[in-house]
């Protein structure tokens, strides 16, 4: 199978990924103040809904159906691999969940503006690391695995 066509096994994912990311960045654009404007909140929970559905699909996708095959895949190396991002990042979906219903209201954001952004910046921070190892590491591993 040619080089092309391997890579078409993850391009939904890295496509998902560059979405997810886009946010990513919106949000944190929006993270450099101490204090957050109504406005600025209101924008900042459009933001997190809009993570929140992108971030849902691709987890739901990745932990349901990519990762279980990779756990039993039959490269070991692969198989490594998807069982130390599991191990690392698996409890995101978990934590962004709670994350998400704690800010739900922009007035809270607003009154809390400081553990927000300590709290978003976090939460970006995991997401871009298990990104950022699924695209350099994982990802290009599947595709000359499979």
């Amino acid at each position: 199978m040619s080089t092309a066509l391997k890579a078409l096994r993850t391009v939904v994912f890295r496509r998902q990924h560059r979405e997810i990311l886009d946010v990513v960045r919106q949000l944190e654009t929006k993270l450099v103040v101490a204090t957050i404007e109504q406005d600025t909140s209101d924008a900042i929970r459009g933001h997190l809904n809009e993570l929140a559905g992108k971030l849902t699909v691709h987890l739901a996708m990745e932990d349901k159906a990519l990762y279980p095959r990779l756990l039993v895949h039959g490269s070991p190396q692969l198989r490594k691999i998807a069982a130390d991002v599991v191990r690392d990042m698996g409890g995101i979906q978990a934590v962004f969940r709670e994350y998400v219903i704690r800010w739900s209201v922009p007035q809270r954001i607003q009154a809390n503006a400081a553990e927000f952004i300590r709290e978003t910046n976090e939460i970006l921070e995991a997401l871009k690391r298990r990104i950022t190892r699924e695209d350099t590491e994982l990802y290009p591993m599947i595709d000359r695995e499979s």
